[in-house]
């Protein structure tokens, strides 16, 4: 029932940013191979069906899909050519766009990854989901 709740709410709602979307930031220092980080994000999809999941409404709410298998939405941005006094407003703004950007719950997966290089040794790792992912038993 939570998560019923959960998807009505998102789908219904005129508000400019789905209150149920989570965005987890995660801080890296050192040298980051960018596709090995997102072969890693893949192999979570792969490992954790619930993480592939999608809902589709029906006559009694809604109905749960599990493909076998979905392709991780991976996005990669470089921010080292920017003044440092211009590089924690691109940032918030790469993060403000990326929340904003609305999840279809028909369409999985719910969460994408993006890593954003701030420095030769300092990047951003940016986990976006869909509360009805993490909810339930």
């Amino acid at each position: 029932p939570l998560q019923s709740g959960l998807l009505f709410h998102s789908k219904f709602t005129d508000a400019p940013v789905d209150a149920y979307q989570v965005q987890l930031v995660f801080h890296l220092s050192g040298q980051v191979d960018p596709e090995r980080m997102r072969t890693a994000g893949q192999a979570l999809l792969d490992r954790h069906a619930t993480l592939r999941s999608a809902f589709l409404p029906d006559a009694g709410g809604w109905v749960q899909l599990v493909p076998a298998q979905v392709e991780l939405p991976w996005r990669q941005d470089d921010l080292r050519h920017l003044p440092p006094d211009q590089l924690a407003p691109a940032l918030e703004r790469l993060l403000a766009d990326d929340h904003h950007a609305r999840f279809d719950p028909a369409s999985p997966p719910l969460l994408r990854l993006a890593l954003v290089h701030l420095d030769d040794d300092t990047s951003e790792l940016v986990l976006t989901a869909h509360h009805v992912l993490f909810d339930g038993w």
